[in-house]
C-alpha cells in the first residue's frame, strides 16, 4: 500500500490570496514552500487510488503526485478515471469543492462515500447535484463507527475498509467525521478538523499506524496575535496545537503527521520553537508530495 500526501493546507491555502503575514511573504518570495488543500490519496496493492477529500486543487494534485501515470496508455480508450473512490469528511468547501472537477471528464460514476447529512448537501444543491444526475459521481452514505468496504468506481472490491467516526467541528452547514482506513493488517487515521480531542477519539486512535491529524492552528487566538482577528481557534472548530500536542505525543502510533495548516500557523517555519515544540514530541509537520510505502 502507498499514502500519498496531496496536501496540506488550511480551506484557503499557501500562501492565501488576501494575506500578507511573515509566513505568507516568505512563501512568496520562494522561503516557504507552496502548499496545496489538505488531501490524502492511498493505493492498494492491486492499484486501487482512493482520495480522502476532494480539495479545490484536485485536478493539480492529481497531475502533479502522477496517480494517473500507471493506467494511462495501457488501455484503448483515451479516457480513464485516476481516482477509483472519494471519502469526503464534510462539506466545507476546501474539502468538497473538487468534486466538480469530475463533471470535466466521463461519466464514471465515481463513487463519493460521504454522511447522509452530506449527501443530502449534495443533492440538494443545484450545481452539486448535477454531478449526480450526470453519472460523474455516485453517492454512498456511511454510518458512525460501522466498517464499509470501499468499492472503485467499476464495482469492484478494493482493499480497503473504512470507519468512519463522527467528531466535533464545526456544526454550521455540515457534520464532520474522522476516518479510520484499513489495508490489511494496516491502518491509517484521518482527522483533519476536529475541536474536541476527548477520550472516545484517543481510544480511536489508539491501535492506528499512522495518524494524520488537525494541524490548522498552534495557538487558540493565533489569528489575533498575528492578523488581529478576534476568532479563536476552537470558535472556528480547531483544537489548537498547544492543546492537542500533550495528548497525541503520549499515543503509541508509529508514525504522527500533523495536517491542514492556516497560513498563520508558526509551524510552517522551520526554525520556529513551535516547530521544535512538535518535533521534540515525537510528531511531524508533514510536507505536500510525501509518499510512504507500507
Amino acid at each position: 500500500m502507498r499514502v500519498i500526501v496531496l496536501g496540506s493546507a488550511q480551506d484557503g491555502g499557501f500562501p492565501q490570496w488576501d494575506c500578507n503575514c511573515i509566513n505568507c511573504r516568505l512563501s512568496r518570495s520562494g522561503k516557504l514552500n507552496y502548499r496545496l488543500r489538505s488531501s490524502l490519496a492511498l493505493e492498494d496493492d492491486l492499484g486501487n487510488i482512493i482520495v480522502l477529500d476532494a480539495s479545490p486543487d484536485l485536478k493539480h494534485q492529481v497531475s502533479m503526485m502522477k496517480l494517473s501515470y500507471k493506467r494511462i496508455g495501457k488501455i484503448i480508450s483515451n479516457r480513464i478515471s485516476p481516482i477509483d473512490a472519494v471519502l469526503i469528511t464534510h462539506a466545507h468547501w476546501g474539502h468538497i469543492m473538487g468534486l466538480l472537477e469530475f463533471s470535466a471528464g466521463a461519466p464514471f460514476k465515481v463513487p463519493v462515500y460521504c454522511s447522509s447529512y452530506v449527501s443530502s448537501i449534495i443533492q440538494t444543491s443545484p450545481i452539486f447535484k448535477s454531478l449526480v444526475d450526470g453519472n460523474f459521481i455516485r453517492l454512498i452514505e456511511f454510518k458512525d463507527s460501522f466498517p464499509l468496504e470501499i468499492v472503485n468506481y467499476r464495482d469492484q472490491k478494493t482493499e480497503f475498509v473504512l470507519e468512519a467516526f463522527k467528531v466535533q467541528h464545526r456544526e454550521d452547514i455540515t457534520d464532520t467525521y474522522g476516518f479510520k482506513i484499513f489495508h490489511n493488517d494496516f491502518s491509517i487515521a484521518y482527522i483533519p478538523d476536529i475541536k474536541v480531542l476527548d477520550e472516545r477519539i484517543v481510544k480511536k486512535l489508539s491501535d492506528v499506524d499512522i495518524l494524520f491529524f488537525e494541524g490548522t492552528f498552534y495557538w487558540d487566538d493565533e489569528l489575533w496575535r498575528v492578523s488581529k482577528i478576534k476568532r479563536t481557534s476552537k470558535e472556528l472548530g480547531h483544537i489548537p496545537i498547544a492543546e492537542s500536542l500533550s495528548i497525541l505525543s503520549e499515543l503509541n502510533i508509529n508514525m504522527k503527521y500533523y495536517i491542514h495548516f492556516n497560513h498563520t500557523n508558526p509551524v510552517l517555519r522551520g526554525s520556529s520553537d513551535e516547530r521544535k515544540n512538535v518535533e521534540e514530541a515525537g510528531i511531524k509537520v508533514v510536507n505536500d508530495g510525501l509518499v510512504i510505502d507500507v
